[in-house]
């Protein structure tokens, strides 16, 4: 987060605490505005803290959960499935974590009827006693019941003039505060929305950096990671090596679109077999895969398989593949091999054919 940005949200937090101050006197009077102005001054800290988006909502949460006296602060995102994932939150000790029991719930009824009760002076929805929204959701009724939920604040989390999820509390310790703790809440959602925009933002650009924009595989970048950060060299994997046969003639006759086509082809034939996150798209034509079989008639019956899958196809592919057991092969005379192979196989297609292609 560059220090304009934290400015600007800092900004905009400070003038929304002014505005609800100016119209939730009664709420303050619930909770001190030396209290406030902490949970503020905890907020600013952690956008100074970090320019790691995630790091900075749980180090808030952290900081908020144990200022507000809850048993758990909470942000749920919208998985556009018609269910919401508990993304992240905070447990006072000895209370249990709900994050997996909660998520993937379809929420549908228990939301409608919880925001449908938007407070107007707080802005949030306020359940004071959660046997009230009975016959809303049965998985859910028995969740709280089970974890001994009796209220709930919530709030929606927008940013970019979309619908992000909701953020709350459960268990206000001390009812009378529950109106001053919906406020601060609200305020919280602001801030929390923008972070998760901006993380959001991050996942898109690293996604960018890392997966080839035409076929969704990993980049070239990506397997230069894997190979160093990932890859147990000493292991058992198969290398492989697949690189398209005629494609200029394709790009030359046909035009580039169909040349496209075959490649997104390709690609979809190699993640079908051995998974979207092992295959990287090298460039042009040219594609490397590993393969964590365990033996290598495994690795040959993948590869079978991919042939004829291009064949169904009309595309011809020249492939180059070696098992490494154990790292009985170096790494690098892996690559080597395989690469010699791969350029075999493109010899022997390319027999008789005047080929016009530029070999490495």
């Amino acid at each position: 987060m560059s220090i304009l940005t934290a400015i600007l949200i800092a900004g905009y937090i400070i003038l929304c605490a002014f505005f609800f101050y100016r119209r939730n006197k009664e709420a303050k009077k619930q909770v001190s505005s030396g209290f406030q102005t902490e949970i503020l001054k905890r907020i600013l800290e952690q956008v100074g803290a970090s320019d790691n988006p995630e790091k900075c909502i749980q180090a808030v949460l952290d900081s908020a959960g144990q200022e507000l006296k809850v048993d758990r602060i909470f942000i749920f995102e919208d998985s556009h499935d018609g269910t919401y994932c508990n993304t992240y939150e905070w447990c006072r000790e000895g209370v249990e974590s709900k994050m997996i029991e909660f998520s993937f719930i379809p929420y549908e009824g228990f939301i409608d009827k919880l925001f449908a009760g938007v407070s107007e002076k707080t802005g949030c929805a306020v359940a004071k006693d959660i046997k009230k929204l009975h016959g809303t959701n049965e998985r859910l009724e028995e969740l709280l019941t089970e974890f001994k939920v009796d209220n709930v604040i919530a709030s929606p989390l927008e940013a970019g003039g979309e619908r992000l999820g909701f953020c709350g509390v459960e268990n206000v310790e001390d009812a009378s505060w529950i109106d001053g703790v919906s406020q601060i809440i609200r305020l919280l959602s602001f801030y929390f929305g923008q972070l998760i925009l901006q993380r959001n933002n991050n996942r898109t650009l690293l996604q960018y950096s890392y997966s080839d924009l035409m076929t969704g595989v990993g980049n070239r970048r990506a397997f230069e990671q894997f190979e160093v950060e990932e890859l147990n060299r000493g292991g058992t994997y198969g290398y492989v090596m697949c690189d398209i046969n005629g494609l200029k003639q394709v790009n030359d006759n046909r035009g580039h679109e169909a040349g496209d086509a075959i490649i997104k082809d390709v690609a979809s034939i190699l993640s079908f077999i051995f998974g979207e996150n092992r295959v990287y798209r090298m460039g042009g034509d040219e594609f490397v895969v590993f393969s964590f079989v365990d033996n290598e008639e495994e690795l040959r019956k993948h590869i079978r398989s991919v042939k004829v899958m291009l064949k169904h196809k009309n595309i011809s592919a020249s492939i180059g593949y070696v098992f490494c057991n154990n790292g009985n092969i170096p790494y690098r005379e892996v690559k080597i091999k395989a690469d010699k192979l791969m350029y075999d196989a493109k010899e022997e297609y390319y027999k008789g054919v005047n080929d016009r292609r530029i070999r490495r």
